[in-house]
């Protein structure tokens, strides 16, 4: 063990603890993970341990208690401690790869405004729609309200609109600025992050004659690793249609008993 002469909480220290596992950050690795059956038979036959054979002279089919046994102690232990791709390592790749969040960065931008994360996000917007733009190849524009001819309750204000030939809207952008694991965990996962599904749903509900969203996320923080800087998800109304329905269904519900309720309280 070696000891270091760092002030707590200090900038050092701070910067020192970034991409470590500390001992605040210990508990996110304590808990054994479920091993699938599949997995201990790959691990068996990785360290030529024999299955026993039945009558007929083929392997028993033994449940994972039994595999575990054959297997031994030790070896069950470090494989169920195996770290898989998650939350917890995509926060520690982050803090490696990508410049730590700072609002002094902004400060200029800020205006009479408090700092904050959705401050943030819409000061980096249109820097990320025309990053967009660029990429895909295609004018965009900003986004204006819109709101559904089936009920003039449900509404969206996208980030980016797309007209097609005959002026339909029928391509439009959605944009993020999220924390820099959030970034790393969609690079890693190839797909929006799934709190904003509904968002995304949103989009085709209320527009229908939306075909195509482009999901962009967007980072202003990886000089180191400039393929996360921009990452652009395309969802398309075919693959989304039957939770389309099903939100509008849920939504005119919603507004429904809304409605009854403030007649009641109003009259």
């Amino acid at each position: 063990m070696k000891i270091l002469n760092l002030e707590q909480r200090s900038d050092e220290w701070l910067h020192f603890r970034e991409g470590k596992i500390s001992g605040s950050k210990a508990k996110e690795f304590g808990t054994p993970r479920t091993v699938l059956k599949s997995e201990w038979l790959e691990l068996a036959e990785k360290l030529k341990i024999e299955i026993p054979l039945n009558q007929k002279g083929q392997p028993k089919n033994l449940t994972v208690q039994e595999l575990k046994e054959l297997i031994g102690e030790s070896e069950v232990e470090k494989k169920e401690c195996e770290v898989e791709l998650g939350d917890a390592i995509y926060k520690l790749i982050a803090e490696r790869i990508a410049k730590p969040i700072n609002e002094n960065d902004y400060v200029d931008r800020l205006g009479d405004r408090k700092y904050s994360a959705a401050l943030r996000g819409e000061i980096l917007e249109e820097e990320a729609r025309e990053k967009v733009a660029q990429k895909l190849g295609k004018e965009i524009i900003e986004g204006r309200v819109w709101q559904s001819d089936i009920n003039e309750n449900i509404i969206c204000s996208p980030d980016g609109e797309i007209a097609s030939e005959n002026g339909e809207i029928t391509e439009a952008l959605e944009i993020k600025c999220l924390d820099n694991w959030k970034q790393v965990r969609a690079f890693y996962e190839q797909q929006p992050p799934s709190e904003y599904k509904q968002q995304i749903i949103q989009y085709f509900a209320v527009n229908e004659k939306l075909e195509k969203l482009y999901f962009a996320m967007y980072s202003d923080s990886f000089a180191l690793a400039p393929q996360l800087k921009l990452l652009i998800f395309e969802l398309n109304r075919k693959d989304l249609e039957k939770e389309i329905q099903r939100a509008i269904y849920f939504e005119q519900s919603a507004l429904a008993l809304v409605e009854q309720e403030v007649e009641k309280l109003l009259f």
